[in-house]
């Protein structure tokens, strides 16, 4: 998540689960606070890069 914080990609975010949006809202919120179950599990998922 260290790319969100210096270089942003979206300024707002959905996430959908079965075709419906189970949550949206700014990016920063979403991704770093999520709500939803769903989207905490897609956020736990995204593999860490290591550098050097």
């Amino acid at each position: 998540m260290k790319l969100l914080h210096q270089n942003p990609f979206a300024d707002r975010v959905s996430v959908m689960m079965q075709g419906e949006i189970v949550e949206t809202g700014p990016a920063k919120q979403v991704l770093f606070n999520p709500a939803h179950a769903y989207t905490k599990q897609l956020v736990a998922s995204v593999p860490l890069l290591r550098t050097g």
